[in-house]
């Protein structure tokens, strides 16, 4: 990270909201890693959805893949 800290720390979600100007209700992670992308974004406040066929209670929904996001829309 060119800040220091990487996923899952929650600072990386927290300063792009900063930099976006997004409160946690506007933004939504969508990543394949339960541990980094899902913990990560969760421990910022941030509603997530896994892709890649992994499943983590706290993500929104679980998805296979990213088409079936962006067919879901």
């Amino acid at each position: 990270s060119d800040h220091g800290f990487v996923k899952p720390s929650p600072i990386p979600f927290k300063w792009v909201l900063d930099e976006l100007e997004l409160e946690t209700t506007e933004a939504i992670m969508v990543g394949d890693s339960p541990r980094r992308d899902i913990g990560g974004a969760r421990s910022a406040g941030i509603g997530c959805i896994l892709v890649g066929g992994a499943k983590d209670p706290g993500a929104l929904i679980s998805l296979e893949s990213l088409l079936q996001l962006c067919n879901a829309a």
